[in-house]
């Protein structure tokens, strides 16, 4: 027998007896003696499965016999197992004869008389046997129509039924039945009171031997059995019956077993962080493919709710709570308390958790529920869970500082920089809102603030700023930094302090949220400073490109009448080195702080004050490669700046670096043979080079070729890709268009004159041509050897 299968036994215990019991090992025995007769209902509870060949534990009935007794009682009792495979052999019965004397009286030795005559045999009696027998094949659902037939035959070799003879047959039906109806045919008239149909037999007379009375058929629709195997019973009544065992028949149904299903879902958001509040959705619900959970099958919910959630809570209508917690899980216990049965597709009322996502819970979370319940046919779906991916909570860090150095003059500006980053380690911001309260000190007025992505308000001393720019914000963001800028009020000696702190909801470490910056009013010097700049590359001569050139930056106070730099005077130097360069490394000499933009070198002291006259700060040192200069100058400047400095005439530094000239070539050749003939087409290549160690000719030269054809040729065509052409009598000048840089080593596109021999050509023919760039270059070079020819009388020439 399968684990799980209901097994159930059901004895309807005959009349005449009193003080009854019942009981059996591994049985569950219940014994109702209310009604007539009085009906014993034993569940195993014993070890699933059982294998074929196991005898179970007895189960003892014992009662008193009382004088209303019958002479012949019998006790049926039937076996009731879903899926049993035979069931002809799960009814027995049991006769025991009553109202005899255990010691007959002593019969006296009779006279000696006559030999009687034959006493002729008496008749047999009748012996009605009654059978109970229902439609169903498998097991009973709730709604399901249940029709069952009692019949009642004569045995073959009994006696005969006479009139007056009653013959009643009683049918006990298990409670849950609804819809109860009853038919006896022409032959029966029956009666229901609750759960026992009674028919008396209103047929013919006599019933013969053999002979089979009309069925009975009662129809009943299964509503809300209260035991999984409802019994019922029929017993026919007859009198003279000569056999009484076979005047009780049983019939067992086997109510379907349930299926429970368990489902857990999280609610509202699909995200979630540490800190946050989260609400869990249990249902329990009775799936199609089972049976009804009838009173006395206990339902209970367990949700092992993991260590990550805390401040667990439960509630539920109809659900009774029960809550265990440990190290590892919160263990919530739910009963349901509603009503019964569960039908096939009820839903149960949901039960609701809700907690606080700790700081454990990241990076997911698993939520696990498991619903219970007696004889559940299907163990698969009787747990369910939920995951949860649990970011960590989010963790702002707020850098307030103020620019220049520990000392602000009086009627000078200072500006607090706030930077706000999200920790790398923490979780995002999911939603925000992320809040900046930044609490200024007495002693300043014409207040300003900025930030992009900030949303700024002042009120009094007090700037806050609500983020408005997009989330979540990942760890490791640093959002966009608020400035804050203020010109100071105060006296010299007052102490500045500025107090600021960044909040979210769910931050975990508070103590990276405030940052309190200080700084002191100082004096303002009687005498100004006279800052000067120098800037100056290390190469004398001409520079190349791939050339790496070096420019050093020096910052002198000047000597004489000029006051010192004091703290809270910011020194800032900007070089600006010429386009054309790449790979610019700005190295800061001492106590200088360096920022690139583009080609743009801003400088920061950071070092010592006050810097007094004649004081000259650590050199500045910046490397770059030649790379694609737009000019044969190039121009470099450095600027220095410093509040209320005496002499700006001396701020500013330039330095020219001249790149190295070109050296220009021009190559010609002719075409073909050296012979030509009148009327042949003659074409020259004139090509201009730069000399392999020569300087690139850049943007902004110009370069012309001018070349001279002597007569001798007509209908005389200049072509070249990126060159333009113009033509004066026999002088051709071509002005280049194309790119630049030329580099050493690199020619230009080629130039192609070309003519027709004329009939009076003379025997040579000479094409000179020159290159001229915008800088006045001028090289000119011709092809170095000359052909002589005689002209025969077809009028040949020659060509160099």
């Amino acid at each position: 027998m399968p684990a799980q299968t209901p097994l159930t036994v059901t004895d309807q215990i005959p009349g005449g007896f009193n003080n009854i019991a019942a009981s059996g090992t591994d049985w569950s025995v219940n014994l109702d003696t209310t009604t007539s007769p009085a009906t014993m209902t034993a569940t195993y509870t014993g070890t699933t499965p059982i294998s074929p060949g196991t005898t179970l534990s007895s189960i003892t009935l014992t009662g008193i016999l009382t004088d209303q007794a019958v002479e012949s009682l019998t006790n049926s009792a039937t076996l009731s197992l879903q899926g049993d495979a035979d069931s002809t052999n799960d009814t027995a019965s049991a006769v025991i004869q009553a109202n005899s004397s255990s010691n007959p009286p002593v019969t006296p030795t009779p006279e000696p008389t006559t030999t009687p005559e034959p006493t002729p045999t008496p008749a047999p009696g009748p012996n009605l046997a009654v059978g109970l027998k229902t439609d169903a094949t498998g097991c009973t659902n709730i709604g399901d129509q249940i029709t069952y037939t009692v019949t009642v035959t004569n045995g073959t070799d009994a006696g005969t039924v006479e009139a007056g003879q009653p013959i009643t047959v009683t049918i006990n039906l298990p409670d849950g039945l609804s819809d109860v109806t009853p038919d006896g045919g022409t032959d029966w008239q029956t009666s229901i009171n609750e759960t026992i149909v009674v028919a008396h037999y209103s047929g013919n007379y006599p019933v013969t031997a053999g002979m089979s009375l009309t069925p009975i058929t009662i129809t009943a629709t299964m509503q809300t059995p209260s035991i999984m195997n409802p019994t019922s019973t029929a017993t026919v009544v007859t009198s003279q019956d000569t056999n009484g065992s076979n005047d009780i028949s049983g019939a067992a149904l086997a109510i379907c077993v349930p299926n429970l299903i368990m489902s857990v879902v999280h609610q509202d958001a699909d995200a979630f962080q540490v800190g946050q509040s989260v609400t869990y959705t249990l249902g329990v619900s009775a799936g199609m493919a089972g049976g009804p959970v009838i009173a006395g099958q206990p339902i209970t919910v367990t949700d092992a709710v993991p260590s990550g959630i805390g401040q667990v809570t439960a509630s539920g209508t109809g659900w009774k709570f029960t809550t265990d917690s440990t190290a590892l899980a919160t263990t919530v216990t739910a009963t349901y308390t509603g009503d019964y049965p569960i039908l096939t597709g009820d839903s149960l009322p949901d039960i609701t958790i809700n907690g606080i996502l700790t700081g454990t819970s990241a990076p997911s979370v698993i939520n696990s529920a498991t619903v219970n319940t007696l004889l559940d046919s299907e163990g698969s779906d009787n747990t369910a869970s939920d995951t949860l991916n649990v970011a960590p909570a989010p963790d702002l860090m707020l850098v307030s500082q103020h620019g220049g150095t520990a000392c602000v003059p009086a009627r000078q500006d200072v500006a607090w920089t706030l930077n706000i980053t999200n920790g790398t380690n923490a979780g995002p911001v999911l939603n925000g809102p992320i809040i900046v309260t930044d609490t200024l000190p007495v002693g300043l007025s014409n207040i300003r603030m900025d930030g992009s992505d900030w949303s700024i308000t002042r009120r009094g001393m007090v700037v806050t700023a609500n983020y408005a720019g997009s989330y979540p914000v990942d760890p490791g963001t640093e959002l966009s930094p608020i400035t804050v800028k203020g010109t100071v009020s105060a006296t010299s000696g007052t102490t500045l302090l500025n107090t600021a702190k960044a909040s979210t909801p769910g931050d975990s470490n508070a103590s990276n949220d405030t940052t309190v910056d200080s700084t002191i009013v100082c004096r303002v010097p009687a005498v100004p400073s006279d800052l000067s700049v120098y800037l100056m590359h290390r190469r004398t001569k001409c520079v190349n490109i791939g050339d790496q050139i070096t420019y050093t930056v020096r910052v002198t106070n000047g000597n004489g009448k000029v006051g010192p730099v004091l703290g809270g005077q910011s020194i800032i130097a900007t070089v600006m080195p010429p386009d054309g360069l790449s790979n610019i490394v700005p190295v800061g000499g001492t106590n200088w702080t360096l920022t690139t933009n583009g080609r743009t070198i801003t400088a920061n002291y950071n070092g010592s004050y006050p810097v007094n006259p004649g004081s000259t700060l650590g050199s500045i040192m910046i490397t770059a490669t030649v790379q694609t200069p737009s000019s044969s100058n190039l121009v470099s400047y450095a600027v220095v700046r410093t509040p209320r400095d005496s002499n700006l005439a001396n701020n500013t530094a330039k330095d020219i670096l001249k790149l190295c000239p070109p050296i220009l070539a021009v190559s010609k050749t002719h075409r073909g043979s050296g012979s030509f003939h009148a009327g042949q087409l003659v074409t020259y290549a004139i090509v201009v080079s730069n000399k392999s160690t020569a300087g690139p000719l850049v943007a902004g030269e110009e370069v012309s070729v001018t070349a001279k054809i002597i007569h001798g040729l007509k209908q005389i065509k200049a072509t070249g890709v990126d060159w333009q052409f113009s033509m004066i009598s026999s002088t051709i000048v071509a002005s280049y268009h194309g790119q630049y840089p030329l580099l050493a080593g690199a020619s230009l596109p080629e130039i192609t004159l070309s003519g027709v021999l004329t009939a009076t050509a003379p025997p040579i023919i000479s094409v000179s041509a020159a290159v001229k760039t915008l800088s006045g270059g001028t090289n000119v070079k011709k092809e170095p050897r000359k052909h002589f020819a005689f002209i025969p009388h077809d009028a040949s020439s020659k060509i160099f």
